[in-house]
């Protein structure tokens, strides 16, 4: 199983660097949260 963390955008406390820090992390996680469904 890989490892992964969720970001929850800008507005998230978690940084980055943080997320590289932890052993054995192999991607993250994210979504378009700021452009309402159907919005191009």
């Amino acid at each position: 199983m890989k490892m992964s963390f969720r970001l929850y955008g800008n507005d998230d406390q978690v940084t980055l660097q943080s997320i590289s820090q932890i052993p054995g992390m192999r991607s993250i996680v994210s979504a378009v949260y700021d452009v309402k469904p159907g919005e191009i």
